[in-house]
């Protein structure tokens, strides 16, 4: 899964951030950044390959130019092929360049894909079976923390086990899965606003106080401040479609 952000360049940037799957062909990837935009997703379009000074190379176009019928175009290309990972790797080095951090070593490397559900993952716990980390539910839906979550939910086993010895029990759904649940709601419908939503976020609330959210360690009434400084009217459709179980 590769999240993209688009920029229209007009007047004043109309910008769409999407999430695309690693396996889809530039042909379609051009149809749904068109159809976000609002267009019909039929106009003639290019990509073209850059370094990472945007400097325009390889031209990969919509249709297939070649008289021969072996040029490249947007439908044999994928995604995925077209974004080695090397770029990444240069855009974190000029990154950490940027911060004046020049003297690191590299460890270990990990990739993966967020799993940003609110599936109930302690349904597939049994008697003498639990499942963890993330297999078990315990990354974060709508942020993808793991790490804050998996040690506080090893406190929580522990105690657990002291008193219970089916694992079938060890679940507790709180009001910040719900939460979750709305967030991604929203998501599902309105993927675009993503970045968006997480700004305001962190411009109309205190760093601190937003973390301490995150972490699910706010009190109540300190959820419902945050919560009224977001736009309220795709959380509250969200919440009443949840309320009145209408699909959406």
């Amino acid at each position: 899964m590769y999240k993209i952000r688009i920029i229209l360049d007009t007047k004043e940037d109309v910008i769409r951030t999407i999430l695309f799957d690693a396996d889809i062909n530039l042909e379609n990837l051009h149809r749904n950044i068109a159809k976000s935009f609002g267009f019909k997703g039929q106009e003639m379009a290019s990509f073209y390959r850059t370094d990472s000074e945007w400097t325009q190379g390889e031209e990969i176009p919509l249709f297939n130019m070649e008289e021969s019928g072996e040029g490249i175009s947007m439908e044999t290309c994928i995604l995925k092929d077209v974004l080695p990972k090397e770029e990444y790797e240069r855009e974190l080095q000029k990154y950490l360049a940027s911060k004046s951090i020049t003297e690191y070593t590299i460890i270990e490397k990990e990739k993966g894909i967020i799993p940003m559900t609110s599936y109930r993952f302690w349904k597939e716990n049994s008697k003498n079976v639990l499942h963890i980390g993330t297999v078990g539910g315990w990354t974060k839906a709508s942020t993808g923390y793991t790490f804050k979550n998996t040690s506080k939910k090893t406190k929580e086993l522990i105690v657990f086990l002291k008193t219970e010895n089916d694992f079938k029990n060890f679940r507790k759904k709180t009001r910040f899965w719900f939460y979750d649940l709305l967030m991604l709601d929203v998501l599902s419908t309105h993927n675009h606003l993503g970045s968006k939503l997480f700004s305001k976020l962190f411009q109309r609330n205190s760093l601190k106080n937003v973390f301490r959210f995150l972490d699910e360690e706010t009190s109540f009434i300190e959820d419902l401040k945050i919560m009224l400084s977001m736009p309220p009217f795709r959380f509250v459709l969200a919440l009443f479609k949840r309320v009145l179980n209408i699909k959406h």
